[in-house]
Formats: C-alpha cells, structure tokens, sequence
C-alpha cells in the first residue's frame, strides 16, 4: 500500500485477466471498495484500492526480503474466506507438483497456512527440498505444502477448487472407502477433478 491505497498486480500469464476480473468483484463484496483499474504494464493487470485503513491493515503483511504474513482476518474469516485464500494462493503460486498446495522459502508462512488449512479439515504437512544447482545457477532451499491423506483431498476438492481460476487441484482415483463422505467424492467427481472407478 502507498499512503492510503494498497496496489494490486495479476500477471497476465495463465489467466491473469480471468483472476483480476474475478478480484474486482470480490473486492466490492468483501470490503465495499472499487477496485480501480489502473495501466496494465509490466506483464500484469494493474488495480488499486483507496482507502487509508485497509491500506494500513494490509501494510504489515508483506514488506522486502521477509516472510509474508497472514492478516488476522482471513484467520477469523468464515469458511469462504479462508478457502478463497487458499484458492487464490495456490492460483498465484502456480505449483504443479501433485497435492502442494503452495510452495514459499520462508517456512513461518506455510506454517501459518497450514493453520489455515487445517481450519477447514485439510491435513497438511511442509516438505522441505535441499538448495539445487541447474544449469550452474543455484536454487535456495524451498518449502512445499503438501495436502495428506484421501479425504484432505476430497475437502480440498471440494471447497477450495471451485474458488480456483486455474483448476489444476490433481486428478484422484476415487475409492469407495466408507471413511470418505459420499457428497466429497461426488463433487469431486462432478468437478471432474476425480475419476471414480
């Protein structure tokens, strides 16, 4: 946020419009503010939001070089709240490998992710892979959040994914366990995110 406006960019890759234009009205309906379409340049859609006191809750949450921080509402949001942040999360942060839900350096914000998660019955666990080297550059250390187990899954399926632009949340093979609620599955599979055998 500058002074009293907070400034938001949607890379144009992998359906940026489609998550900026989904944002605006989002923006209106959780915070009655007008996001205010600004140049797109840079390779993103640019918007912003005036308003000196959401400028100021939002300030603490990410500044240079540290770990970013979950607001304190999004932890005391009702269930929709908490998975759109999920959804947009994992939208942004674009991980393909099979059930991470995010992936970030810094292991305090995963952490407080997977409290977030765990809020809404998702199992998770933070894998951490060694610092590599490809092509003579080298890679720092990254932490992945890692959904566990079947019916984590179901859940994520079931109330984060239709939240998601991107539907990447991976293809499962449904079982019929009996453990697993029948409408998780279902919706799952409607969504076509699970094949049922």
């Amino acid at each position: 946020g500058r002074g009293g406006a907070i400034d938001i960019c949607v890379g144009y890759k992998k359906g940026g419009e489609e998550i900026y234009n989904r944002l605006s009205p989002w923006v209106v309906k959780t915070m009655g503010k007008t996001l205010v379409r600004g140049k797109d340049e840079g390779g993103a859609f640019h918007g912003r939001i005036y308003d000196k006191t959401i400028a100021r809750q939002w300030l603490p949450c990410k500044t240079p070089r540290s770990a970013p921080v979950v607001p304190e509402f999004i932890f005391e949001g009702t269930v929709e709240t908490r998975a759109a942040f999920l959804a947009g999360l994992s939208d942004a942060d674009g991980t393909p490998k099979k059930y991470n839900l995010a992936s970030n350096r810094y292991k305090e914000f995963l952490e407080d992710v997977q409290i977030i998660a765990g809020s809404l019955g998702i199992d998770t666990r933070i894998d951490t892979r060694k610092p590599r080297t490809i092509k003579g550059k080298i890679y720092p250390p990254e932490n992945m959040l890692v959904v566990r187990g079947f019916h984590s899954k179901g859940t994520l399926c079931e109330i984060v994914n239709p939240l998601c632009v991107r539907k990447y949340i991976p293809v499962v093979e449904a079982t019929s366990d009996a453990n697993i609620p029948l409408g998780i599955v279902q919706s799952a599979v409607e969504q076509g995110i699970v094949e049922k055998k």
